[in-house]
């Protein structure tokens, strides 16, 4: 196997290191923790209504940034494909774009026209240039970023 290394038989040692989220540990239950790309910038998000950002070293873990979203407690946050911007959805009809770049946040919805009472579920790939395929409930919807704009597939 090219290119993949095995772990090899005998000890394995471990040492602790400090919390990820440390320097502002989340007061409510946290639904979504993913590593950007890069390896070194932690996002969390939770039902507390707020999305942390940490600079991961394994030793102080730096808080960057905290943003509170008043109207929507978060059921999940994630990177999207080319790491500029996250996702952010509740148990609402609508949900937050975050564009890391220029540091704006965006309210996206809701859906004219359809029933659904929440986007809180979805899963982000890139497909075309940069475009993304959304999930709720069996329906598949394509939301473009630079656009703004979300339809069904």
């Amino acid at each position: 196997m090219k290119g993949k290394s095995k772990l090899l038989p005998g000890l394995l040692e471990y040492a602790r290191l400090v919390d990820a989220n440390a320097q502002d540990p989340s007061h409510g239950p946290i639904n979504s923790v993913q590593f950007h790309r890069n390896g070194q910038l932690l996002l969390t998000a939770g039902l507390d209504k707020k999305l942390r950002f940490f600079q991961i070293d394994g030793k102080r873990n730096m808080k960057i940034q905290r943003i509170f979203l008043d109207d929507c407690p978060i059921r999940k946050a994630s990177f999207t494909p080319d790491g500029s911007q996250v996702i952010l959805s509740g148990r609402r009809k609508f949900f937050y774009i975050l564009d890391l770049v220029k540091a704006k946040t965006d309210k996206i919805g809701p859906l004219v026209g359809r029933e659904e009472k929440s986007l809180e579920s979805f899963e982000s790939h890139r497909i075309r240039k940069q475009s993304l395929l959304s999930k709720t409930k069996g329906i598949s919807y394509w939301f473009q970023p630079k656009r703004k704009n979300l339809s069904e597939l």
